[in-house]
């Protein structure tokens, strides 16, 4: 029997550490990983082998490794069930009705079989953990995860923007903004910076052509084109893989721009806003010089 370690194949050894956390995923990308930063927290303070259910979940539904790599050493994770031994249970509950089991957001709280994970001691053999994203002291560690080799070749090799340009993250579908005031905010950076060339990145189909015809006099470019009339782009995409890179290069175009215009009340373009204050990245070995309008 093998698993996937991760672009190398090993035997399974059992490990010797001290417990295991499955880490369910929760939410959309920026959610995601900072709920796994806090899972690889426990997993380091426990000494527990680290157990990444993506796959699993319908805001990702890949594997973590088709993307990333977490980058630390001495941290044992998996993204195969077969590393934990059939006879460990959580609460009584199976290995095999752990991996079907898929959490349910109620009252501001993740739930797996009635339990809030968040809540957990993880004081056992067997935990699984799911849902809260973790402190500013959590958040700070993204530099933990980063985009692996083939995913940042593959960024590299997108036709890339010569002319300086501005960047746009418009959420308006299952969280709103104003697109009105985000126009007006574009115009007056347009005005000062003389800057004409706009990268667009949103949820929302239709703020794209509501954008170009407010403002005929630029060049809008955009690299992912949502669905119309969806509540979720997370959830209503049936190309996960290309869901979840979508995501990704418009994270790569935005800090490649000039000045960047978020979505103050968005957890994705919060993670960009982090990365560029904090000049910490999930792309390797990447300097950007975008400036945050808000």
């Amino acid at each position: 029997m093998y698993s996937i370690i991760g672009k190398y194949t090993k035997p399974i050894e059992f490990m010797k550490e001290d417990g295991y956390l499955i880490y369910k995923a929760t939410g959309g990308l920026a959610h995601n990983l900072y709920a796994l930063l806090k899972a690889i927290s426990i997993a380091k303070e426990k000494n527990y082998v680290l157990i990444l259910d993506m796959e699993n979940h319908e805001g990702f539904g890949v594997k973590f490794n088709d993307f990333f790599v977490i980058n630390i050493p001495d941290l044992k994770y998996y993204e195969d069930y077969n590393f934990i031994p059939k006879y460990l249970k959580f609460k009584d509950i199976s290995i095999d009705e752990i991996k079907k089991e898929k959490g349910k957001w109620k009252n501001g709280k993740y739930t797996f079989f009635g339990y809030n994970l968040s809540e957990e001691k993880f004081d056992d053999k067997l935990n699984i953990f799911a849902g809260v994203c973790g402190d500013e002291e959590i958040q700070k560690n993204i530099h933990y995860i980063k985009l692996n080799t083939d995913i940042v070749i593959k960024l590299e090799n997108e036709d890339l923007i010569k002319n300086k340009y501005i960047s746009v993250h418009f959420r308006n579908t299952d969280i709103k903004n104003d697109i009105n005031r985000c126009i007006k905010k574009l115009e007056e950076l347009i005005i000062q910076t003389k800057i004409k060339f706009i990268y667009w990145a949103s949820d929302d189909n239709d703020s794209y052509y509501i954008v170009k015809k407010k403002i005929p006099y630029i060049n809008i470019i955009r690299k992912t084109n949502p669905p119309s009339n969806v509540f979720n782009i997370h959830y209503n995409s049936k190309n996960k893989y290309k869901q979840v890179y979508d995501s990704i290069r418009d994270i790569f175009f935005i800090l490649k721009s000039a000045y960047f215009i978020p979505s103050i009340n968005s957890g994705y373009s919060k993670l960009i806003i982090r990365m560029i204050n904090k000049k910490d990245y999930i792309i390797p070995n990447f300097v950007s010089n975008t400036k945050v309008v808000q």
